[in-house]
């Protein structure tokens, strides 16, 4: 039923990205079923239409190795960046809700910039 259905939008969906190789073999083998359901007379050999099949798996497999690569090196950048923010949080929240320590930096430095200044 689902091939059906495929088989007749295939002309209400518009054009197809002419770089899209995978969407062109997936319209061509829905128009050759569309075109049998129509009853219009096309001739496929079985051994073609078995090689439009594997050649769509394979183009499939490739898109799907793409994905996932493009996938993972994402979700790398994503918790690296997540890391550097994490960090940063921290950072803020220890500046504003630790007063003593700050306090204590601040005499530190002070305590070092009059002992450069006194040398």
């Amino acid at each position: 039923m689902a091939l059906v259905q495929a088989a007749s939008d295939v002309a209400e969906q518009g054009a197809v990205d002419d770089r899209d190789t995978f969407l062109h073999g997936v319209r061509d083998l829905l128009s050759i079923y569309s075109n049998a359901e129509a009853g219009l007379s096309t001739y496929v050999s079985v051994p073609g239409i078995v090689q439009q099949l594997s050649s769509l798996q394979s183009d499939l497999m490739a898109l799907q190795s793409n994905q996932e690569y493009t996938l993972m090196k994402e979700l790398d950048e994503m918790e690296k960046v997540n890391a550097k923010l994490s960090t940063a949080v921290e950072d803020g929240v220890d500046f504003f809700c630790n007063p003593e320590r700050l306090r204590n930096q601040v005499k530190e430095l002070t305590a070092r910039v009059r002992a450069l200044q006194a040398s």
